[in-house]
């Protein structure tokens, strides 16, 4: 009988913290894992740091390293660009290598390892340490330098190519999830900040795909002044819709960033399996996936699943509800200012096929366990069945606006969820750092009662 598949994320932190053989002998225990999903390259403190809130063991608080690399790369990385190496190096970790660390426990307790790449996301990741960093970082529609490197650029793309040659031509793992969490100039300014990138290497990218740069330049800029004047506009003027029809460029821009964007991950997955067929490859789907009726016609999962042996979606379901209430908000002052939230909820649930409650039901407790079994099968119907789904579990997420912690019940009726909808797998997640004892208890409690085989 073969065992459903659940892996468990944790980080060099929880490593360091609390001992490597402890931390995995907990989550066998507790969640019933069959495997791990090492973070072992980053810059996001929700997955490369301590947990916000504090779980019950190891030291409080953050360890002060802003991400980077947690294992040694192959001799000659990251000589062929600009960019310098990202190895971490300062206290607590020093020379401590994550991945030999993981590969030498997990193998005497039959444990796969699989990798945890998040590209990168606007949720606090910074990175000080890497040498000439600011040079491949976006350009703003007002010329400012941005947070976020420019994934057009040629060293920050070269850069990520060799981080992957050499994670697979120095180390054993037996997979890699990759996180695709970024989008593009068009959401961007929809959320409320300026929109990038408007660097020369993206000139050249829109040019080359017939776009008129100045056009595209003058939409952005007009798209700006009205996203941050928006909230004075009259309910149904229409002004946002005759911005995008008197600026085409805007929405050819934002299309053409996002084929790039998305390029990079099948660039990396022909690297791998050029490198390491038998490696598993994975793509971690963004929650706003589920939420964003533009970034879901955008992101085609069927092309997802052709360079992808599973998808893991982002389903956490508790800390969900007031991230919907959060963008929402934030299209209430940009895209659709005096238009109750519940109406634009209304909308986008008919849009994106969710059978979901109105917000003031979810908006501080979360989700029903029924949203991820909801997202297995969108993602199963959309990517043709042609990729595995394994559902990613929010296991104790911190999230600003939640009334309580999460309760275990709900984490056990997320997994059976997962389960009943056919899930290939699961993801406990997102680190194991902020994740109590008797929340990991009911994970593993639930697979177990399961049987701990597929569906």
């Amino acid at each position: 009988m073969a065992r459903w598949p659940v892996l468990a994320h944790l980080n060099a932190a929880s490593l360091v913290d609390e001992g490597t053989e402890a931390v995995l002998d907990h989550l066998q225990d507790k969640a019933a894992a069959t495997g791990v999903l090492l973070g072992v390259h980053g810059f996001n403190p929700e997955v490369m740091d301590r947990g916000r809130t504090w779980p019950g063991r190891g030291p409080k608080g953050t360890t002060g390293v802003l991400g980077g690399l947690f294992t040694e790369p192959a001799a000659g990385s990251f000589s062929r660009t600009l960019l310098g190496s990202p190895r971490v190096t300062q206290a607590p970790f020093g020379a401590f290598d994550a991945l030999e660390a993981v590969n030498r426990a997990a193998k005497s307790r039959d444990l796969s390892v699989n990798l945890y790449i998040l590209e990168s996301a606007s949720t606090g990741g910074w990175q000080h340490d890497v040498a000439r960093w600011p040079q491949v970082l976006e350009i703003d529609i007002d010329g400012r330098r941005g947070a976020m490197p420019c994934v057009n650029h040629p060293d920050y793309r070269a850069w990520k190519l060799e981080l992957f040659e050499g994670m697979y031509k120095a180390h054993e793992f037996d997979g890699l999830l990759w996180g695709v969490e970024r989008w593009g100039p068009l959401h961007i300014a929809l959320a409320g900040s300026a929109p990038t990138c408007f660097c020369t290497h993206c000139a050249a990218v829109a040019q080359r795909a017939g776009l008129d740069w100045s056009r595209v330049r003058q939409g952005y800029a007009a798209l700006w002044r009205h996203c941050q004047a928006a909230t004075a506009a009259e309910p149904g003027s229409g002004a946002l819709v005759q911005l995008l029809l008197r600026h085409p460029e805007i929405l050819g821009w934002e299309w053409q960033w996002t084929r790039s964007y998305l390029d990079l991950h099948r660039e990396l997955y022909g690297v791998a399996k050029w490198l390491a067929p038998e490696r598993r490859f994975g793509l971690g789907l963004w929650h706003y996936w589920f939420i964003n009726p533009l970034l879901r016609a955008e992101w085609d999962m069927a092309e997802f699943a052709a360079s992808a042996d599973f998808i893991r979606p982002i389903l956490y379901h508790v800390p969900e509800g007031p991230r919907i209430a959060r963008y929402l908000g934030m299209l209430g002052r940009t895209a659709s200012p005096g238009i109750a939230r519940d109406a634009v909820w209304g909308l986008f649930k008919a849009m994106l096929g969710l059978d979901l409650p109105p917000i003031e039901s979810f908006e501080r407790s979360g989700l029903p366990a029924s949203y991820v079994g909801q997202g297995v099968e969108l993602v199963r119907r959309l990517s043709g069945g042609r990729a595995q789904v394994m559902a990613g579990i929010g296991i104790d997420v911190f999230e600003h606006g939640l009334d309580a912690p999460m309760a275990p019940e709900a984490a056990a009726a997320a997994v059976r969820a997962a389960h009943a909808a056919g899930a290939d797998g699961i993801t406990v997640s997102r680190n194991y750092a902020e994740m109590r004892h008797e929340t990991l208890a009911a994970v593993g409690a639930a697979v177990r009662a399961l049987g701990g085989a597929a569906p």
